[in-house]
């Protein structure tokens, strides 16, 4: 969806959240569980618009930044940056 609307030049606010976040892992390998990787979209759609994490999420699941995909240049947002990132979005898309 976030590549559909970069192409439809709406730059989307992406947040992972909850299970969301073991998507930012470094060193996946989806092929060896005949998957489709998507690091390289992900890469891409960073590079593009960013990509943020909900830090409570991550500290619930006992991550650290050093767990991610540095490729991805993922900024951590508290509560607080969350809630503005809600309260300044057009609309929210949840998958």
């Amino acid at each position: 969806m976030a590549t559909a609307m970069i192409a439809m030049d709406v730059l989307p606010q992406i947040l992972f959240i909850d299970d969301g976040v073991y998507c930012l892992f470094k060193d996946q390998n989806p092929e060896a569980a005949g998957l489709a990787s998507f690091q390289e979209r992900l890469k891409t759609i960073a590079d593009l618009v960013g990509l943020s994490v909900f830090s409570d999420s991550m500290r619930q699941r006992k991550l650290k930044p050093d767990d991610l995909n540095q490729n991805h240049k993922v900024k951590a947002l508290s509560l607080d940056e969350t809630v503005r990132l809600f309260s300044r979005s057009d609309a929210v898309i949840t998958f």
